[in-house]
């Protein structure tokens, strides 16, 4: 939790990026410039940029956000399971599994 003393406070002035980002950005200088290109100087461009990322450029980031969703079935053999019983001890080296 931040100091109180650094919180914001409602109806203070405001100090921070109140113009926000700069309008005119690279990437909308690149857009323009692209979208001006004939069919051939597109082409030519995109040969010379690496595929990841032409495919980036065109849908954007992958997200990270995948969900799993699945069963584990652990299989343990006999002669594990006797030793196990028998020694009291077991033998883990089979079963552990890096998830």
């Amino acid at each position: 939790m931040p100091k109180e003393d650094t919180q914001f406070k409602p109806g203070a002035e405001w100090k921070g990026n109140a113009g926000g980002r700069p309008k005119g950005s690279l990437k909308d200088y690149v857009k323009h410039k692209f979208s001006s290109m004939t069919p051939e100087e597109k082409e030519a461009f995109l040969k010379k940029v690496a595929p990841d990322f032409v495919w980036r450029m065109g849908e954007g980031n992958p997200t990270d956000d995948h969900k799993v969703d699945a069963v584990v079935k652990v299989i343990v053999s006999k002669e594990s399971l006797e030793n196990e019983i028998n020694t009291g001890t077991s033998d883990n080296s089979e079963r552990q599994t890096q998830v």
